[in-house]
């Protein structure tokens, strides 16, 4: 279940707050009705949010909270979805090389058989994968799934070695059938840069429309946790319809996916900055690190930042490399509480287990369970860092946090990075092994002595004859 996010109100002062506050919190915790009537009530508590929060109330914020978490729950983990305007669209990078000196395949594989989803139920199909390289490097999933009320949808894939990475919990509002070719892709979003209103691509941060493909989409947990393992073997896709009343199938699904030969060797470099940063209220931050003398290739990135800030969800978190790709963190998740990233370690392979159906799943940071001043980590960025993969690590690295509601402050106390970088070593022929020039002297000599010994030779048995 997705815990409530509060996103993107706008920060125009609303009329009428207070009023529309009354008349839906004095409807009491009945939950009757259509679901998109409750949708619709969630979009409407959304705004009035932000604006009982600059008003300081806390009594009323307090009561509006609970009541979005309660019609959340009702949608089975349901939160409003983004609208505005999306940010602005990057270059995909394309289809990933692999490390310098690493020798890559592609492999397809995919099944076409039709399953009917379980109306409120879980519902899983498998395929195998053969005969592809034993290193997976870079890994893509393609989905054709209908249903008439998407944010009804949690979904998951499983690899062989039992790793499961979450693809969307609760996404898609009230619209159908948008998930009907969705490619989930590490770089479906390379330049989401905060602040921003919506951010197409993000599938958790994509604005929606009915009967409209969302496609290419990153996925809300990396698929580059799969990284390094062996992709031969039975991988399963697991769709949890978590409320009732809407119907759907998954019409076919395919993994695209790029191998090594071999595995790669690693090196890690670290680098940090102790330089505190003030928050601005409403406003944006950034902090540089500086990263000179690692490996030319990136394939892991760990950042651990220690971020005080006294209501969570205000924040909205990128990391932007060297070479201009932007990875989003976290976009308004941690709710009304208190300094949960206050030393959050962000790694992609923070949370290998999380199969649906689940109530939260901890270590993904938009479905993890906060608590008030209780650190959340490790968490898996909203945004892969596979989106990083390939690229050459060094030079300077940025950090943005983006306040979007005005009333909480807080601080960057400090932040680090942990790069992991690949390579493979070249395999040539004997003839294209360069020989050191000292040593091509020594056998220039060699071969002149034995060429001189064998004159000798031959003068001495002429003269013998």
């Amino acid at each position: 279940m997705k815990h409530m996010q509060w996103r993107k109100p706008g920060r125009a002062t609303m009329i009428g707050t207070w009023v529309g506050v009354v008349a839906l919190l004095a409807a009491g915790p009945g939950l009757a009705g259509p679901k998109e009537a409750l949708h619709d009530e969630l979009a409407v508590l959304d705004v009035q949010i932000a604006q009982l929060k600059r008003d300081g109330s806390a009594s009323g914020l307090t009561q509006a909270l609970a009541r979005c978490a309660e019609i959340s729950v009702a949608l089975g983990g349901d939160t409003t979805v983004a609208t505005g305007t999306p940010a602005a669209a990057g270059v995909e990078r394309g289809a990933m090389g692999g490390p310098p000196g690493c020798s890559t395949a592609t492999t397809t594989a995919a099944n076409t058989t039709a399953l009917p989803l379980v109306d409120n139920g879980v519902s899983t199909s498998t395929l195998t994968v053969s005969g592809a390289g034993p290193f997976l490097w870079d890994l893509n999933a393609t989905l054709a799934i209908t249903h008439t009320f998407s944010g009804d949808l949690d979904i998951t894939l499983r690899s062989p070695a039992g790793t499961v990475v979450t693809l969307s919990t609760d996404n898609g509002g009230t619209n159908d059938n948008v998930f009907n070719g969705t490619t989930f892709d590490d770089d479906a979003n390379p330049a989401g840069q905060v602040p921003y209103a919506s951010n197409a691509g993000l599938v958790s941060d994509h604005p929606y429309a009915n009967l409209t493909i969302a496609t290419p989409l990153a996925p809300e947990e990396p698929l580059s946790a799969f990284a390094g393992e062996n992709p031969n073997g039975v991988w399963t896709l697991t769709v949890s319809d978590d409320a009732i009343a809407d119907t759907g199938s998954l019409g076919s699904w395919s993994l695209n996916m790029v191998t090594l030969g071999a595995a790669p060797s690693v090196a890690t470099t670290t680098v940090s900055s102790s330089a505190a940063v003030p928050l601005v209220d409403a406003g944006v931050a950034t902090a540089t690190l500086a990263v000179a003398g690692a490996g030319t290739a990136l394939c892991g990135v760990d950042l651990t930042a220690a971020i005080t800030h006294t209501f969570g969800s205000d924040l909205d978190i990128t990391l932007r490399s060297p070479a201009g790709t932007v990875v989003t963190l976290s976009t308004d998740n941690g709710g009304s509480n208190d300094n949960v990233f206050n030393g959050t370690l962000f790694d992609e392979d923070a949370n290998p287990g999380g199969q649906v159906p689940y109530v939260n799943n901890s270590g993904v940071t938009t479905d993890h369970l906060y608590a008030n001043a209780v650190l959340a980590s490790p968490l898996t960025p909203e945004e892969s860092f596979g989106a990083f993969y390939g690229e050459n690590p060094n030079g300077i690295w940025t950090l943005t946090v983006s306040d979007d509601a005005a009333g909480d402050t807080g601080a960057l106390a400090n932040w680090s990075l942990a790069l992991t970088t690949c390579a493979c070593q070249q395999q040539g022929t004997l003839s294209s092994v360069p020989v050191p020039v000292d040593a091509r002297w020594a056998l220039l000599l060699l071969g002149a002595a034995l060429l001189l010994a064998g004159l000798i030779g031959l003068r001495r048995r002429r003269a013998a004859a």
